[in-house]
C-alpha cells in the first residue's frame, strides 16, 4: 500500500508528513502533541539549515581573496543579524549559536584588515 504525503529531510532527519499535516518522525510516532510536535521539531531544523546557509554564504563573500570592502561588509552583516536571529531562537548554549559568533569575529577581523590601509611602499 502507497503512503500518501511526503517525506522531508533536514539534517539527515527524516520528518513524515502526510496531506493534514500529522507526522511521524525517525520512524515512530510523536509524543505530547503529535502533529504540532513535529511541526515544530520541522521548524526548528529548517531555520537552523537556513542559519547554516546563510552562514556559508557570507563565508563565501568574505573568504574571497578578491572580495571587495563591500563583499567583506555584507558578510559581517549578514552574520550580526544570523547571530541575532540564533541567539533569539535557539539561545546562547544551542551550538550553533558561538560558532556563528566566531566566525563573525574572524569577518570583522577580515573588514578590518581591508579598511586599515597598508604602510607598504
Amino acid at each position: 500500500m502507497p503512503r500518501s504525503g511526503f517525506l522531508v529531510v533536514v539534517d539527515r532527519n527524516a520528518v513524515r508528513v502526510d496531506r493534514r499535516g500529522r507526522g511521524r518522525e525517525g520512524g515512530a510516532e510523536a509524543a505530547a502533541g503529535g502533529a504540532s510536535l513535529v511541526a515544530m521539531r520541522l521548524r526548528v531544523r529548517l531555520l537552523a539549515a537556513r542559519e547554516v546557509s546563510l552562514v556559508q554564504y557570507a563565508q563565501a563573500l568574505y573568504g574571497d581573496a578578491d572580495a571587495t570592502l563591500d563583499d567583506l561588509r555584507e558578510a559581517v552583516t549578514t552574520l550580526e543579524e544570523t547571530e541575532r536571529t540564533a541567539r533569539r531562537v535557539f539561545g546562547g548554549a544551542y551550538p550553533l549559536t558561538p560558532t556563528i559568533e566566531a566566525i563573525l569575529r574572524e569577518a570583522r577581523d577580515a573588514l578590518r584588515a581591508s579598511e586599515t590601509p597598508s604602510s607598504s611602499p
